[in-house]
């Protein structure tokens, strides 16, 4: 039993305890390793007495005095991972909830409360709820600015949109189809020429697609709005002939030009 067979240092073991003792051992093997029954061990047991000497460590909850029972092995103290009781706590909480955690040592200020959150806003009456504007937080989390979904009428436009309270009802939020039209009659259209733009989008030049005569040649285009009809841009064949009668046609002497192409001189 090495130094615990040393009479003076199990005395010094015994006697410092001032509120109480408790030792974890083997009492028969003590005893054994004692060959006289004067020996420390054997006064020691003895004075304990059978009442004293018990095969189970004693566990006392300071809620449930009721609940009080003993272990007989470490394995059986791994159950209790935050108190010495498996009964439901029982006490209040700070925001005035039950604590559901099993029995615990820890102080309640340190629990997070897992109800729902019963507050309301302040300024707006509103309820504590989550980013998505409808789940109600949990009682231990910061409520924070308000995500309640409500509907706002947007500047600028005046569509209405639902936003959460805290959020500003600004124009560039805006997802509706622009309805304005420009100087020339068009709607706001995107560079396809056919879809609308959205209302929070700059409507800028118009690229509504209209069909128009290029003035240099006569061939029609489909063209935004905005665009003048301009030689430079004629993706038909060239229908023009030269002095000697003979089509405008590339260097291979056979396919015509773009008309948008300058003849030159004849390559038929």
């Amino acid at each position: 039993i090495a130094h615990c067979r040393v009479d003076n240092r199990v005395c010094v073991a015994l006697s410092r305890a001032k509120e109480g003792l408790v030792m974890i051992g083997n009492a028969t093997s003590l005893r054994k390793a004692s060959r006289n029954p004067s020996d420390l061990w054997n006064v020691v047991l003895d004075t304990f007495g059978s009442s004293r000497v018990n095969r189970t460590f004693p566990l006392y909850c300071h809620r449930h005095p009721d609940a009080n029972q003993g272990i007989h092995s470490p394995e059986e103290l791994a159950e209790f991972k935050d108190g010495v009781c498996k009964r439901r706590c029982g006490g209040k909480l700070e925001c005035g909830h039950d604590c559901t955690l099993l029995c615990h040592y820890i102080s309640h200020s340190k629990v997070k409360c897992k109800e729902l959150c019963e507050r309301v806003k302040e300024e707006c009456g509103h309820p504590c709820v989550r980013e998505d504007g409808v789940q109600l937080k949990f009682c231990s989390e910061r409520c924070g600015r308000c995500n309640f979904k409500v509907t706002k009428s947007l500047e600028m436009c005046g569509h209405e949109k639902m936003l959460p309270c805290h959020k500003a009802p600004t124009h560039d939020l805006c997802t509706e189809l622009c309805e304005k039209t420009g100087a020339c009659g068009h709607p706001c259209v995107q560079v396809d020429g056919k879809s609308k733009k959205f209302c929070s989008e700059l409507c800028g030049d118009c690229n509504y697609l209209l069909t128009k005569t290029i003035d240099e040649c006569g061939h029609q285009k489909e063209l935004p709005c905005h665009r003048a009809p301009t030689h430079d841009i004629c993706t038909e064949l060239c229908e023009k002939t030269g002095a000697c009668g003979h089509p405008c046609v590339e260097k291979d002497g056979w396919n015509q030009k773009p008309c948008a192409m300058p003849c030159g001189s004849c390559n038929y």
